[in-house]
């Protein structure tokens, strides 16, 4: 279970000046008027992966001398196609073998057809795919879970909850869900997980929509983006997509994200729920 941030009440957070320091806590583009609900990607945005999945993946690659690095991780998930952490070690082990064997170092973004995800990867390393690694990447995670870091403070998100209900559209299984949420002492109205449909698939998002006239989504990767422009386009509901971008983005960044998909950006979770909150 991830680490919940401590009790202390929750204060707004404090403006600072230009720099990398200013961007944090910063909120980019226009904010829709209405809201009814949140639905929250988890990873990302409430709890920080890079301890638990992407240190799994980072373990299976060192086996062989590998290594996957945070702008790897980036590629791969600006890609598109590769919302499941464990679809990602897969490509990512088989790149790298492919790449042993075949001499072939083109940049990892010159060997990612946009939004083609794992199929693709594994059509162009044939035999140099690793097989599927889930039920390793399962066995991995479950020693290392507990070590998660949250986003967010749970006082922060209880205060939203009381005035939103929450909602959850993630890659995460159900239990892994439900751990998240209970981290921050809460529960989702409701959730689709990786068992039911994986994104950018719409239908991972749309049974989460109904009855909804205005829903927010906050994800962190183009996948979510994508999920919910494919759902914006099968809905009544006005779906807004709101980036999460890690601690230290740029503001180029952050209108190159802009720029592919969204209605705007924030630099961590906080400062989009200091928005919700107020009259």
């Amino acid at each position: 279970m991830p680490n919940v941030a401590d009790g202390k009440a929750a204060t707004a957070p404090a403006q600072h000046g230009l720099g990398r320091k200013s961007e944090e806590g910063k909120l980019f583009g226009s904010f829709p008027g209405q809201v009814d609900r949140l639905i929250l990607d988890i990873d990302g945005v409430l709890v920080d992966p890079s301890s638990s999945y992407y240190a799994v993946g980072r373990k299976l690659l060192s086996r062989e001398g590998a290594t996957l690095s945070d702008e790897d991780i980036a590629a791969f998930k600006w890609a598109g196609g590769f919302n499941d952490d464990w679809d990602l070690a897969r490509a990512a082990l088989g790149v790298f073998r492919y790449r042993q064997r075949s001499g072939d170092m083109r940049p990892l973004s010159a060997l990612l057809t946009p939004d083609a995800g794992l199929p693709c990867v594994l059509q162009l390393v044939g035999g140099d795919d690793p097989g599927d690694l889930s039920a390793e990447c399962e066995r991995l995670y479950a020693h290392i879970a507990h070590e998660e870091i949250t986003l967010v403070e749970a006082s922060l998100l209880g205060q939203v909850a009381a005035r939103l209900p929450l909602y959850a559209c993630t890659g995460r299984t159900r239990e892994q869900t439900l751990a998240a949420f209970a981290a921050f002492g809460l529960s989702p109205q409701a959730f689709v997980s990786c068992e039911t449909v994986k994104k950018p698939n719409p239908n991972a998002l749309l049974p989460l929509l109904e009855g909804s006239r205005f829903a927010l989504f906050v994800g962190d990767s183009w996948d979510d983006c994508l999920t919910s422009m494919h759902a914006q386009a099968l809905t009544s509901t006005q779906l807004h997509f709101f980036w999460c971008l890690p601690a230290g983005a740029s503001a180029a960044e952050v209108q190159q994200r802009l720029g592919r998909g969204g209605q705007g950006a924030c630099i961590g979770l906080e400062a989009l729920l200091w928005k919700l909150l107020q009259p």
